[in-house]
């Protein structure tokens, strides 16, 4: 029998609900260290990157350390429609409570950005597979969002280790990713 995206869904989400916060801090910090070597990271000026929640992998010291770099930091702002506006963080403290809670930017200290302009995007996600193939938490946003960059752009998922499978559900409509970036791989996903 095979497992639909909500089984997948709630196991994955209960896994990593069950990760020590050391355990978390040293896999964002491993996958930091990793995104630093990425020619698609240093050829980037422009990086959409999120606020991790959920016990997602950490992003917090990801976002410091291209802000320190000097790389334009887009985040994502979620309009009542779920839709993303990418909106460029200039500061931690241009940040405010969201759609469901979820840290953004302040749209009045934070100018939106064309997706057309962005270099590089690193996605989060429930659960990925080596196709490319990424399950979200079922509301779209990304799946909606993806196809408005330009082709070129590396979409990145950022996943623990055992978020990354053989295979999940995907159904047409569903977004592939070009690559998988964890703490111990950066797997390639299309050519």
């Amino acid at each position: 029998m095979e497992i639909t995206k909500k089984e997948l869904r709630k196991a994955m989400l209960l896994e990593r609900s069950g990760q020590s916060e050391a355990f978390r801090t040293e896999a964002g910090l491993q996958a930091l260290k990793r995104l630093l070597t990425l020619d698609y990271y240093q050829n980037a000026e422009s990086v959409m990157i999120y606020i991790d929640i959920k016990n997602e992998l950490p992003t917090g010291a990801m976002i410091h350390a291209m802000l320190n770099a000097g790389k334009a930091v887009v985040l994502p702002s979620l309009d009542g429609n779920c839709r993303i506006i990418p909106c460029i963080l200039k500061s931690l403290d241009d940040l405010v409570s969201g759609y469901a809670g979820i840290p953004e930017p302040d749209p009045q200290k934070c100018g939106a950005i064309d997706p057309a302009a962005i270099d590089l995007v690193l996605v989060p996600g429930v659960a990925f597979d080596r196709q490319g193939n990424r399950l979200g938490y079922g509301k779209g946003c990304y799946d909606e969002f993806l196809p408005k960059l330009r082709e070129q752009t590396p979409k990145i998922g950022m996943a623990y280790d055992f978020q990354v499978l053989d295979a999940i559900p995907a159904v047409e409509g569903d977004f592939q990713l070009d690559g998988i970036l964890t703490p111990s791989a950066f797997i390639r996903c299309r050519p």
